[in-house]
């Protein structure tokens, strides 16, 4: 029991400062806030955010204007860059492809219809 004495005192030490240590953070967060809460209560600080929100505001506002200008123009570019390709018809290119589409399209349904037919001759 004799040893005890020691680590009990140990452990009171221990608990003992960071009472204080947390008592003292607690002081300072306290004091802190309220130097805060006095400066969003002054009337010069009030103005200073309400005069920084209103040009945030306005920066907001203007960069997404001028964002879409810059995608219209980029839109715009690409769409006379398509259609100068394609020889101004607005999309002889697709319709050839799709012309040879169907040509692979029609091609393969002879071959399946070939193989049925090989396949009915079996079963006779």
């Amino acid at each position: 029991m004799p040893d005890e004495k020691p680590w009990d005192q140990t452990l009171k030490d221990f608990l003992k400062r960071t009472g204080e240590d947390l008592k003292k953070a607690g002081e300072e967060i306290r004091a802190e806030a309220q130097k805060l809460i006095d400066e969003v209560r002054d009337p010069d600080t009030q103005q200073k955010i309400k005069d920084g929100l209103g040009n945030l505001g306005q920066w907001a506002k203007k960069s997404a204007e001028d964002a879409a200008n810059k995608i219209e123009e980029v839109v715009k570019k690409a769409d006379d860059a398509w259609r100068g390709r394609s020889g101004g018809s607005g999309g002889g290119t697709t319709s050839a492809r799709t012309v040879k589409g169907k040509a692979r399209k029609g091609a393969r349904g002879t071959k399946k219809t070939a193989r049925a037919k090989k396949t009915r001759g079996r079963g006779k």
